[in-house]
Order: C-alpha cells, then structure tokens, then sequence
C-alpha cells in the first residue's frame, strides 16, 4: 500500500511539476524570452508532453527558435498528431494546405480537418480553428477532389502525414482497405 501511495504522489507531483513549467514557459513567451521558453517547451516536449510538441512546432513554424523551420515545425506536430491531439491535426493540414515544408496537397488538408471535426479532436477552440481551417480549404479545392478522399481510409492518412507523403507505395493499399472503411464513414458517428 505504502508502494502504491509513493507511486501517485510522483505521478500527481509530476504532473504538477510539468504543469507549473509549461506556465512557465508560456508567461517567458508573453515577456518575450523566447529562448527560455522554447528550452522548457523542449525538454517538457522530449519527455512526451504533447501539449508541449504543439508549441515547438508553433515556435519553429512562427520563427520564434530562430528562423523558420516547416520541416522541423512537421517533425514535432507529427509527435503531436501520433498523440491525438486535434490542434496537431488542424497545423499539418494548414502545411499541406499552403505548400510549406511539404508538397501542397488539398486532399490531405481537407481529410485532416474533416477527421479533426468528425471526431472532435480538442477543446471547444480547437474543433472552432480545425472548422475554419475545414471552411478555407473547401473554397480551395474540387469537389471531385473531396469525394475522392472521401473514399480513402484513415489510416491511408495517418501514413501519408507519418511519412510525409515519402515512399507511398508501402501504404497505397491502405487507400481502399478492406480492413480500414473510408474516411465518410465517419460523418455517419
């Protein structure tokens, strides 16, 4: 029992610990000490604090860790996205939307914003910036274009951001998958 309680008390202490760096991260980015918070956004980041992976990207992407970096800004929403975290979605699908860092690809941004919706991925603010961002890139592209993603699998998509759009015939079958149903299914949750 003793074990136990020591257990939690690290746990919940941890928890708080992170916590408190990450406030105080954001208050050095507020006072504009960039360098300090990206240091602790970092080191929170590398221990797997996903919140944390969204603001090294958001600092590689703003050009707040010196100049900008899509590429590395991909790398750490890409831990993000592993993670699930719905902001994580909405920032690669901006990067494929507008070509940065990667290949413009509007089929990719759209069924990342139309999973992040469909799913509710993130808070209240999240799910409203994925919409918008959603809204933006049905302007953008054919619907010929939405209704083909449509009937590409999830899992299809997850690939191509994990790999960047890099050696797709490895996950080309996971496209029409029997195993995976397409990405419309998911309007019918």
């Amino acid at each position: 029992m003793k074990k136990l309680i020591l257990l939690l008390v690290c746990i919940f202490t941890g928890t708080l610990n992170a916590q408190g760096l990450a406030d105080s991260a954001i208050a050095k980015e507020k006072a504009g000490n960039y360098k300090e918070a990206f240091s602790i956004f970092i080191g929170l980041a590398e221990k797997g604090d996903s919140k944390a992976m969204l603001d090294v990207g958001r600092f590689y992407y703003e050009g707040m860790a010196g100049p900008k970096d899509y590429e590395k800004a991909m790398d750490w929403w890409i831990k993000a996205f592993d993670k699930g975290e719905g902001m994580a979605y909405n920032n690669i699908s901006v990067l494929y939307r507008d070509g940065l860092g990667v290949p413009k690809n509007l089929k990719i941004a759209w069924a990342l914003c139309f999973i992040g919706h469909m799913r509710g991925l993130g808070g209240d603010s999240t799910v409203s910036l994925i919409n918008h961002n959603l809204r933006k890139i049905v302007d953008l592209i054919p619907k010929e274009d939405v209704y083909e993603a449509c009937r590409w699998s999830e899992e299809y998509f997850k690939e191509y951001v994990r790999n960047k759009g890099r050696n797709a015939e490895k996950y080309e079958a996971l496209k029409y998958s029997r195993e995976f149903p397409p990405v419309i299914v998911l309007a019918t949750y």
